[in-house]
């Protein structure tokens, strides 16, 4: 660190200022304290919780679209037990599924 000679460093005194502290002499400290001060603002605005509300919408599922999933599943567990495969199989098996 520099020291500052406040006689005669006039023209000098900006450049010694602005290196005497930095930045770059404390990131890890500036990163601290942005995210202390970040998380303080957040809680004391409740900022936080109003922004999670908004943003996950509750959806309805059609009864066409849980159909859907049901088969699904009951695919997956065909699958398995039969060990068929393919886009056919799945086709026939969904349609004749559906119908149900």
């Amino acid at each position: 660190m520099r020291t500052i000679s406040p006689v005669g460093a006039d023209e000098n005194l900006s450049t010694d200022l602005s290196s005497a502290v930095s930045q770059e002499d404390f990131p890890v400290t500036n990163r601290i304290l942005s995210a202390v001060l970040t998380a303080a603002f957040i809680a004391a605005t409740g900022v936080g919780p109003a922004v999670a509300q908004e943003s996950t919408p509750v959806k309805k599922v059609s009864p066409q679209q849980q159909k859907m999933k049901d088969c699904a599943g009951k695919w997956k567990a065909e699958k398995a037990a039969k060990q068929v495969s393919g886009q056919a199989e799945y086709r026939k098996f969904m349609s004749a599924c559906l119908k149900r």
